[in-house]
């Protein structure tokens, strides 16, 4: 059959490079199938003839009976295709087919195109993407009844309706070239049940892009629609030339098979009288009657451009918008997130493309979600670095109009890489930071740049700016999605570098899969710690077992290492270098990689003074007496939480494990006598394990507020790897706890503007648990640093 389109309307075939041209069985009484739509034998669903590789699915039947009690031989849902150009409409079993019994007939009943899976012979029916016709036409045949003979004919009928606007252009309207159309408030879901070719209409509404084909003066417009719902619910936008046309059908309930046909609808600056015709209804028949829908502009408001539209004016050099139009966008750049190099700068995205906006003033209230509407006229359009904007907008032309769900879009690396999602909301899946960068932050006071690389080949920039809430986190350490703002850096005469701007810090929190690209790495010390003998020169050795290069660091005095670096596996000497005073750590890292391991170094003969940074005395948990000795008395330890082994350096750990029935302080330690917390940056802990809910630390100052002593608290959140925090407003537990019995490291940055409490006796450190939540969890070694 025919959609009723002039030739030039793309309703492209159901072409199928994967299906199989020929039929892979043979047999003399194997059914094949003559499928017709209409009066035509060789019809289809899209253009005048069936094309190899079309399919349809058949359901064979005893004869007389239904589905699904009547399905014979488990011939369900078989799958039949075309399988030549030369045998059209001839169709033959894709893989086993339907042979007749030996004695009594057969029912058919088929549907077009087939789906490999359909759940209770029931049809899922979605028409929100037109841009295919034939993958959504639903053709159903049942007229084949009471057979015996192989050659069987199946006579298929549309299912669903078929919308057709013929289009010209009237008075001031000097081409229809580039018209666009969008069809609201229509349902587009709903089920056919194949047991009795029932249509039940869904409850979805969503905007239809219906298919045009425009030349000159005149075009077709084409859409498929879900019967059961009436035409006086659409509006139907026609948008050229910078100017949108609104039109509204009177009342035309819309029905199974039909094709409903406005013949003449002029699009017109002048305002000529509307002729509201009915529609011709017809069975998906070429018939063209009725009157004429001359439509104008909406009054009193200004012509629209799509931002794909906007995007188009430029062509390389600074362009000025003269016609009075606007463009409806939402804005993907999070005001609360901080990363962009300027409060004066947004990014914005309709369905078509995105473009960046530089306000005169700076942004003060807009953010990621919301709805605007930006009036263009007399604006500029410009690349800096090769990024197209709307240059020094003023603020006022700008309106909030709602907010709208934004979900990043899914991008192949070579579409990215080619640029064609500049200034988009994406996700770009199977990257990872490289390894020379997994030590870095995401910026500093300075914008950072991080290296990222895809799985498939190709490199880009993770990009964030030095006001990012989330800069001094440590780069994610794993592989997977990342999503962000599209973005492109092309000084002038220079390549183009292509960027991914994070809106908030969980845009990162995806890249938490394994590593690609490499061998497994490894990394051993041991012991994990060497007390020395209390005489200068005493060296004692480590074993280090590693699978490439490495390097140490230290910190502490009272002792050399040597060798300092090396590859591969080493032994490493400490020494000495008088008889007392030694203390401190050695960090073996393992180049290109994010492991690390330490090993404690004191010496015998020492103060009983802690040898390491502990931020209260017990912090690493060995001296059982110290630690419980140092915790506010009236809160003292819950009795889910004791020492263990299983430490990190096969020492002693502290373990919570239990379902606290409240938001419990676990412990709270107090400042001991001569604490100092001068240079000192960060409390770093470790934990290994589970939790149903999530941590909140407090970190306390001598300052009084109200009856208490002024602290700030570090909310942990969802955490399966190393974390950097900062201080947040209030206590939190969401999230949940699961490290995969790996030690993670835990930071707490301390804002520069808060002083540490140090006067002993006062509150120092508060460790908290959410309530009804079930904790297997190890804490060890909190220290200062």
């Amino acid at each position: 059959f025919s959609l009723l389109l002039l030739g030039a309307v793309a309703f492209g075939s159901c072409n199928s490079e994967d299906e199989p041209l020929t039929n892979p069985l043979s047999g003399e009484n194997q059914v094949k199938f003559q499928a017709s739509i209409g009066a035509s034998v060789t019809t289809r669903a899209a253009g005048t003839t069936w094309n190899a590789g079309d399919a349809i699915g058949v359901y064979a039947l005893n004869a007389g009976q239904k589905l699904p009690d009547g399905v014979y031989d488990s011939k369900s849902n078989i799958k039949y295709t075309t399988p030549t150009e030369a045998e059209q409409g001839v169709f033959t079993a894709a893989t086993e087919g339907i042979t007749f019994p030996e004695t009594g007939n057969l029912d058919f009943i088929a549907y077009y195109p087939y789906r490999e899976s359909l759940a209770n012979n029931v049809y899922a029916i979605d028409v929100a993407d037109q841009s295919k016709p034939a993958a959504i036409d639903l053709l159903f045949s049942n007229n084949a009844v009471n057979q015996s003979e192989p050659a069987v004919a199946l006579q298929f009928k549309h299912q669903l309706a078929m919308l057709v606007l013929n289009v010209s252009a009237g008075d001031g309207v000097t081409s229809l070239d580039g018209l666009t159309v969008s069809i609201e408030g229509l349902k587009t879901d709903g089920t056919f049940n194949l047991a009795d070719g029932s249509i039940t209409t869904g409850t979805t509404v969503k905007t239809i892009t219906p298919v045009v084909a425009a030349s000159g003066k005149t075009a077709t417009v084409a859409a498929i629609l879900v019967p059961g719902q009436d035409l006086k619910d659409a509006k139907i936008s026609f948008k050229v030339g910078g100017q949108t046309y609104e039109w509204t059908p009177d009342a035309q309930a819309v029905e199974t098979g039909k094709k409903y046909t406005y013949p003449s609808i002029q699009l017109s600056t002048t305002g000529v009288t509307v002729v509201q015709p009915s529609a011709t209804i017809v069975d998906w028949e070429d018939v063209e009657v009725g009157g004429i829908v001359t439509l104008k502009p909406n009054e009193g408001e200004q012509g629209s451009w799509t931002v794909a539209e906007l995007r188009s004016k430029f062509t390389g050099t600074e362009y000025t918008i003269t016609e009075e139009v606007k463009v409806k966008a939402v804005v993907i750049q999070n005001k609360e997130g901080g990363n962009s190099t300027s409060l004066k700068n947004i990014v914005i995205q309709d369905e078509t493309a995105g473009i960046a906006v530089r306000f005169v003033e700076n942004n003060e209230t807009l953010t990621f979600g919301d709805e605007v509407e930006i009036s263009l006229k007399d604006q500029k359009l410009s690349a800096y670095n090769g990024l197209l904007q709307i240059n020094n907008l003023p603020n006022a032309n700008v309106t909030k109009i709602g907010t709208k769900t934004v979900t990043a879009k899914e991008v192949t690396a070579a579409d990215f890489l080619a640029g064609k999602y500049e200034s988009q909301y994406v996700a770009v899946p199977n990257v990872q930071v490289v390894a020379a960068d997994l030590e870095k932050t995401f910026a500093t006071d300075k914008h950072g740049s991080i290296n990222m690389e895809f799985e498939n080949g190709g490199q880009f920039i993770l990009f964030t700016s030095s006001y990012a809430v989330f800069k001094n986190q440590k780069v994610p350490q794993g592989s997977g999605t990342l999503k962000g703002i599209a973005s492109i850096n092309q000084p002038k005469d220079g390549e183009a570098v292509y960027q991914i701007l994070p809106t908030v810090a969980a845009d990162v929190e995806g890249l938490t899969q394994s590593r690609f690209g490499s061998s497994t790495s490894t990394l051993e010390v041991s012991p994990a710690t060497i007390q020395l003998e209390a005489s200068a020169a005493d060296a004692q050795s480590i074993t280090l077992t590693a699978s490439g290069a490495w390097t140490t660091t230290t910190e502490g005095s009272g002792f050399t290492v040597s060798p300092e670096s090396g590859t591969g596996n080493a032994t490493v000497t400490v020494t000495a270098t008088a008889a007392s005073g030694a203390s401190g750590k050695i960090i073996f890292a393992l180049t290109g990689t994010a492991l690390t391991k330490e090993v404690t170094i004191s010496q015998k003969g020492d103060s009983p003074t802690p040898t390491s940074n502990n931020l209260f005395p017990g912090s690493d948990f060995e001296d059982w007496t110290a630690f419980t000795g140092g915790l506010k008395p009236n809160l003292g330890l819950k009795d889910y939480a004791v020492q263990v082994d299983g430490g990190r350096n096969n020492s002693k750990a502290l373990t919570i494990k239990g379902t606290p029935g409240a938001n419990d302080y676990v412990f709270t330690a107090t400042v001991p006598e001569g604490f100092s917390a001068e240079g000192k940056t960060k409390v770093v802990f470790y934990i290994k394990g589970t939790g149903g809910k999530s941590l909140s630390l407090n970190l306390y100052s001598d300052e009084i507020s109200g009856k208490y002593q002024a602290y700030i608290p570090f909310n942990l959140g969802d955490c399966v790897t190393d974390k950097e925090l900062s201080k947040s407003s209030s206590n939190q537990y969401g999230g949940a706890i699961n490290t995969e019995n790996d030690w993670v490291k835990i930071t707490l940055n301390i804002p520069e503007d808060f002083n540490i409490a140090v006067k002993g006796g006062n509150d120092l450190f508060g460790f908290k648990v959410g309530k009804d939540a079930a904790y297997d969890l190890l804490v060890d070694d909190i220290t200062l640093e």
